[in-house]
């Protein structure tokens, strides 16, 4: 079993770093002296901790996602809001924002209309099969 005591020293020696960083070997390093380099054998996450990050990332995306649609949010069930969060997670609150056509849709809680918007885009052109499926739960607020 792993001590307060251990954790508490390697934390103080090895200071924590919130982005990578090349530690003095030259290792590519994240938080407390996690290696991650590519070119070293062995480093990296493993899915359960990529798992737990990702329900992180999500849960700060549904904020930003928030922001972006504003008092829509309101209107829009579970299924559709995570429709969203997933576009920004994918591609960004700046970019999410940038679909006016579509959050005005929305608003207006014309669903179809929306899913149109999303599929009639760069993005989608980018995202292919993802962007088919995001914007069929938009359409009908279930998952397929």
């Amino acid at each position: 079993m792993i001590s307060e005591n251990l954790i508490d020293s390697v934390k103080r020696h090895e200071g924590f770093s919130s982005t990578v960083y090349r530690c003095t070997s030259g290792v590519q390093t994240i938080g407390y002296g996690r290696a991650v380099d590519p070119d070293e054998e062995g480093t990296g996450i493993t899915e359960e901790e990529a798992e737990m990050l990702l329900e992180n990332d999500l849960l700060r995306f549904e904020e930003f996602t928030k922001d972006v649609v504003g008092d829509t949010w309101h209107v829009l069930d579970q299924v559709r809001r995570e429709a969203l969060i997933e576009m920004c997670f994918n591609m960004g609150p700046g970019n999410l924002a940038m679909f006016r056509m579509m959050l005005a849709c929305l608003a207006q809680e014309d669903f179809e209309g929306a899913a149109e918007q999303a599929i009639a885009s760069r993005w989608a052109d980018q995202v292919g099969r993802r962007a088919d499926r995001i914007a069929e739960r938009i359409r009908t607020g279930f998952y397929a």
